[in-house]
């Protein structure tokens, strides 16, 4: 584990069940922690972030496409609902037949 730290090896003393370091070496050793440790948060708040913002960006793209798609079709409707072939094809949709009978009628 001290290896790892890349210390000197006379700035500690490894005892039976401690680690002992010369004066100043702790409070290194917390600041570079306190760094990395800063850093990782850091990065796991940015990608929280942008997972949240993407997510919202989609709810408002998804609103724009149902906008414009009812928009579209209120504008079509509008323009078919006084036409005479429309109405008819309407009234002979409502009528629905399964062998011959009439099921439901508009």
């Amino acid at each position: 584990m001290v290896d790892a730290l890349e210390l000197d090896k006379s700035i500690f003393r490894i005892g039976t069940s401690k680690i002992f370091f010369k004066a100043g070496v702790l409070a290194e050793l917390e600041e570079r922690r306190d760094a990395l440790l800063f850093d990782l948060f850091s990065r796991l708040q940015a990608v929280a972030r942008m997972w949240t913002a993407r997510r919202q960006m989609k709810k408002i793209l998804n609103r724009a496409v149902a906008i414009r798609t009812i928009q579209r079709n209120a504008r079509i409707y509008g323009e078919l609902r006084d036409w005479p072939w429309w109405n008819l094809y309407t009234k002979v949709k409502c009528t629905s037949y399964i062998h011959g009978t009439v099921l439901s009628r508009c």
